[in-house]
C-alpha cells in the first residue's frame, strides 16, 4: 500500500484531495504574531480579508517536522510506504521538515521530494502520482512517473502589483520589473524553483489575452489532451472567463479554477492571474 502526502501550497480541489486519499500538510501564516494553519485555521477568504485591512505584510512559515511525522507514524501503522511531494527549497522549508520527519520514523519506506514547482503545477503531479497509486503502480512506477512529469509543467502569472514580491523577498530575477511598475503589468513564470520575468503588458485588460498565447507557445504542437487550473487571487471574473475561453481552444482533459492560498497569496497579493498546465 502507498500514501501520497504533500503540503496545502498545491491548491487541489477538496474533492480531488478526498477522492484519491491525499494527505495534505498545512503550511503556516503569521499575521502579527498570531500563527494560522493554511486551510484549518484560516479560509482563503478571511486570509485576503486580513492581507486587505494590515499595514504589516505577514509572513509565512513550513510546518514542523513534527507536524509530518505525526501524519507519517499514523500511515506506517496502517501499513502504507509513503511518497512526499512538496515545493522547492529555494521558496520554502516545508521540504526540509518532511525529509527531517521521514528520518525520525523507524523502519518506513518514506521518499520525500521536492519539485521545481508551486500551487497546481506541483498539484498535478500529487494528483497523477495519488491516480496511479490508485490504479495499482509499484511505488517505482509511481516515482518514474513524478519524474516524467515535472519538466511537463507550466506555470504562468500576472500580478497586479510587484509590491508583495518585492516586500516578501520572493523576486528573483522580476527585480528587473521594479523600474517600470507604473508603465506595466509584469508577467512571471517559475523557473527552477524562482519566480523569473517573462512578459510585461501595459494594462490589464491585456494579461488574459497574453496568458493564453503563452500557454499555446508553451504547450507547442501536439495531440494530447491539455490538463489547466486557472488560478486567481480575489479575480473570480477574470479566471471564469479565461477557463472559458480555454475550454473553447483546447481539447482538454481536465480543467479547474484555484484560488491561490494564504502562503503563496502572501507574495503574489490580490488580483493576480495565472494558468498551471500540462499535456
Amino acid at each position: 500500500m502507498i500514501r501520497i502526502v504533500t503540503d496545502s501550497t498545491t491548491q487541489l480541489p477538496v474533492e480531488a484531495v478526498e477522492k484519491y486519499n491525499i494527505h495534505v500538510v498545512p503550511v503556516v501564516v503569521i499575521f502579527n504574531g498570531t500563527s494560522y494553519r493554511d486551510g484549518v485555521d484560516i479560509s482563503t477568504q478571511e486570509f485576503y480579508h486580513r492581507l486587505s485591512m494590515n499595514n504589516t505584510l505577514p509572513t509565512t512559515t513550513q510546518p514542523a517536522p513534527g507536524d509530518f511525522q505525526q501524519v507519517y507514524e499514523h500511515l506506517v501503522a496502517e501499513g502504507a510506504d509513503i511518497i512526499s511531494i512538496h515545493l522547492p527549497e529555494t521558496l520554502s522549508g516545508t521540504f526540509n521538515s518532511a525529509r527531517q520527519a521521514a528520518a525520525m520514523v523507524d523502519g518506513a519506506r518514506i521518499t520525500a521530494l521536492e519539485t521545481p514547482w508551486l500551487v497546481t503545477a506541483q498539484g498535478f503531479i500529487v494528483l497523477e502520482a495519488a491516480r496511479a497509486v490508485e490504479a495499482g503502480a509499484s511505488r517505482e512506477e509511481v516515482l518514474d512517473l513524478i519524474d516524467r512529469l515535472i519538466p511537463r509543467q507550466n506555470l504562468v502569472f500576472a500580478v497586479d502589483t510587484l509590491e508583495y514580491l518585492h516586500r516578501g523577498g520572493r523576486m528573483g530575477g522580476a527585480q528587473a520589473f521594479l523600474g517600470s511598475l507604473l508603465r506595466i503589468k509584469p508577467i512571471l513564470y517559475l523557473k527552477d524553483g524562482r519566480v523569473e520575468p517573462l512578459d510585461r503588458v501595459r494594462t490589464w485588460s491585456r494579461v488574459p489575452d497574453r496568458l493564453l498565447e503563452l500557454m499555446k507557445d508553451m504547450l507547442g504542437p501536439g495531440n494530447d489532451a491539455v490538463h489547466v487550473s486557472v488560478l486567481h487571487s480575489c479575480n473570480d471574473d477574470d479566471a471564469a472567463e479565461l477557463e472559458a475561453r480555454i475550454c473553447r481552444q483546447f481539447d482538454i482533459a481536465e480543467s479547474y479554477i484555484s484560488e491561490i492560498g494564504p502562503v503563496v497569496g502572501t507574495h503574489t497579493g490580490p488580483g493576480a492571474l495565472g494558468l498551471a498546465f500540462y499535456r
